[in-house]
């Protein structure tokens, strides 16, 4: 059930008065698969936050997975955007991780200088084996914190995480609180086949692209605090503000997915359905519509009916 379009507008107050001055934002895509409803509801909250909020968007594509991403996905990727109507503020320019690789060696240099990094030998099955993973998520101890492994081929680098808890405010999710050391470990910046992961690299971005409003999926809130922890000893300054939305679920409970939905929203698209139908279609699915009606691009921020719990 949505809540009125009174308090959605109070809503929407209280969250522009909570934005930084010049709100930068992103909206980053990987091109591993087609987009789908969820993604469409995810650029929905991105476009409809920073059209209240007076923010940049900025468009990247997060092609850091060199093994599964595409180029064709990447093109259909771009004709679903144009269709639906959300241009970004870079368009057509995009930003590629895959063509970032020399700023993350040079960051990863800087890292490592500073002591903040180790090699790893460790595979997610040696980490899974051990007898203390009682989390959510796989907890690193450290194993190989000591013994100082050339970092070759095989060989990941683990950051080197600190004591203490990461605290920032989520315009959705009210005050968050991590302890990355307890929820994680050391975690890796980069795997054993040379692949940037994706906490390191979306850190990196965001630092260099000004990115402080950051506005995502609750299936990543999880990553947060480790996120925020890089980032400061990469220099960032000031915290950026986060927005966890809600996700779309499928029949059995689970969030959508490339794999799910392999043909995603390209085949509306080519299908010949209105943009505007297939935009409704996903707000209604995410819970921001009572029904399912057509809603365009430079519509959205007005079209949206919050969860009471987010009035």
């Amino acid at each position: 059930m949505g809540c009125s379009k009174s308090r959605a507008s109070v809503h929407w107050q209280r969250l522009k008065a909570a934005c930084p001055a010049t709100p930068v934002t992103r909206f980053a895509p990987s091109p591993t698969g087609y987009l789908h409803m969820g993604h469409l509801l995810s650029m929905a909250y991105v476009f409809a936050i920073a059209d209240v909020a007076g923010a940049k968007v900025l468009l990247r594509f997060e092609d850091h997975d060199r093994q599964r991403c595409r180029k064709e996905y990447e093109q259909a990727i771009l004709d679903d955007i144009a269709w639906l109507g959300f241009i970004p503020d870079n368009w057509p320019y995009v930003v590629r991780q895959s063509e970032r690789g020399e700023r993350y060696r040079q960051v990863m240099g800087q890292l490592r200088q500073e002591g903040y990094t180790y090699g790893c030998s460790c595979s997610r099955k040696d980490v899974a084996a051990l007898e203390d993973q009682v989390g959510e998520e796989l907890l690193y101890p450290g194993l190989c914190r000591d013994k100082g492994l050339e970092v070759k081929e095989g060989v990941g680098i683990r950051l080197r995480v600190a004591q203490g808890t990461e605290r920032c405010i989520d315009l959705m999710q009210g005050a968050i609180e991590q302890v990355p050391a307890q929820q994680c470990g050391d975690f890796l910046l980069q795997d054993n086949r040379g692949n940037y992961t994706y906490n390191f690299a979306v850190v990196v971005d965001d630092l260099d692209q000004g990115v402080n409003l950051i506005i995502r999926g609750k299936d990543v809130m999880h990553c947060t605090g480790r996120q925020l922890q890089l980032g400061r000893f990469l220099g960032r300054q000031e915290t950026p503000l986060f927005a966890h939305h809600s996700l779309i679920y499928d029949t059995t409970g689970m969030k959508l997915s490339k794999r799910s939905l392999s043909e995603g929203i390209i085949k509306r698209r080519l299908a010949g359905d209105a943009a505007a139908d297939v935009l409704g279609e996903a707000l209604w699915l995410g819970g921001l519509l009572e029904a399912p009606y057509p809603v365009k691009a430079h519509d959205i921020a007005a079209a949206f009916r919050f969860p009471n719990s987010f009035c």
